[in-house]
C-alpha cells in the first residue's frame, strides 16, 4: 500500500519537475509540445492560470503538434524570414496515437468530445494561431505575452486515424518584428470542467518590404528598333534610286538608238530620189513653154 502512495507521488512529480522549463523561453523548433491539464470550460477563451493542474512538454505527451510554414527565406537557424504583410503559409498537425497507445503524464486514455454551437460532438472544440513578441515573457493559452497580434479564426475537427490537420492559407503580419508564432489545439476532458490544451512554437523574423527599384533606362533593343527602321528606309531610297537611274540609261539608250535609225533612214532616202532635172529636162521645159 507504502509502495503504490509513493509510486502515485512520483508519477505527479515528473509533470511538476517539467513546470520550470516554461518559466523560460519555449524551443521554437516546430514540433516540442507544451501541454496543460486545468479545471476549466473547454470551450472558454479567456483562461485563468490559477486552475491550472499540470502543465508540462515534450515526453509523456498524450497528443503532439508538427507545426510548418512556408515562406521566402529561412536563415541557417531555421527561422522564418518574411516580409511585412507579405502572405505566409501555415500548416499544423495533431498526432494523437499516444492517448491509446502507451502511457502518458495526464494518465489520458481516450479522447473526448463536446458539443459545440457550431458542430455536434466533436473532439477538438478549438484550434487557431497565437502570435506575439518574441521574448522573455512568452505567449501561452493562459496570457497572451507581449505586443499580441490578432488570433486566427476558431477550427474545429475530429481526428481521422488519430490524426487532425489544419492550414491558415493567408497569415500575414503588419509591423516588422521577432514574432513567437504557436499553434494551438484544445481538447476536452473526462469532465465538463476539465480541458487540456496543447502548442507548438516557430520563431518568425518580419522585416520592412525592400523599397521598389528605381526606373530602369530605356531597354537598348529600341534603339536598334530605331536603327533597323533608318536602314530599311535607306535601302527603299537607294532601291528606288538604283531604278530610277537604270530607267533613265534605258530611256537614254533607246533614245540614242531611235536618233541612229532615223540618220539611216535620211540616208537612204536621200540615195533613191531620182534626179529630175536630169532624167526628165525636155518635159519640163516643154512644159513651161506651153
Amino acid at each position: 500500500m507504502r509502495l503504490a502512495t509513493v509510486a502515485r507521488m512520483l508519477l505527479m512529480l515528473v509533470p511538476a519537475a517539467m513546470v520550470a522549463g516554461l518559466d523560460s523561453q519555449p524551443e521554437h523548433d516546430g514540433f516540442t509540445t507544451y501541454w496543460w491539464k486545468s479545471k476549466d470550460n473547454p470551450l472558454a477563451k479567456d483562461l485563468n492560470e490559477t486552475m491550472k493542474l499540470v502543465e508540462s512538454h515534450d515526453r509523456g505527451c498524450p497528443v503532439q503538434l508538427r507545426l510548418e510554414t512556408t515562406g521566402t527565406m529561412v536563415t541557417k537557424d531555421g527561422e522564418l524570414v518574411v516580409g511585412v504583410l507579405e502572405a505566409l503559409r501555415v500548416k499544423w498537425t495533431a498526432v494523437a496515437s499516444d492517448v491509446t497507445s502507451s502511457a502518458n503524464a495526464f494518465n489520458l486514455t481516450r479522447l473526448y468530445t463536446i458539443v459545440t454551437p457550431i458542430s455536434q460532438y466533436v473532439q477538438i472544440p478549438h484550434s487557431n494561431l497565437h502570435a506575439c513578441e518574441f521574448g522573455p515573457r512568452p505567449c501561452t493559452p493562459f496570457d497572451r505575452g507581449e505586443n499580441p497580434t490578432d488570433n486566427t479564426p476558431n477550427q474545429e475537427m475530429n481526428f481521422t486515424t488519430g490524426k487532425a490537420q489544419f492550414e491558415e492559407p493567408d497569415l500575414r503580419f503588419s509591423k516588422p518584428g521577432q514574432y513567437s508564432l504557436l499553434a494551438h489545439v484544445v481538447l476536452p476532458g473526462e469532465a465538463p470542467s476539465i480541458r487540456y490544451d496543447f502548442v507548438v512554437y516557430k520563431k518568425i523574423v518580419v522585416k520592412d518590404v525592400a523599397p521598389p527599384p528605381p526606373p530602369s533606362e530605356p531597354v537598348p533593343v529600341a534603339s536598334t528598333n530605331n536603327n533597323n527602321t533608318l536602314y530599311a528606309v535607306l535601302g527603299c531610297v537607294a532601291t528606288l534610286v538604283l531604278i530610277a537611274v537604270a530607267a533613265l540609261v534605258v530611256n537614254l539608250q533607246k533614245r540614242k538608238n531611235y536618233a541612229s535609225s532615223k540618220e539611216v533612214d535620211i540616208e537612204e532616202a536621200t540615195t533613191t530620189v531620182p534626179n529630175l532635172t536630169t532624167s526628165y529636162p525636155c518635159w519640163i521645159l516643154t512644159t513651161i513653154n506651153n
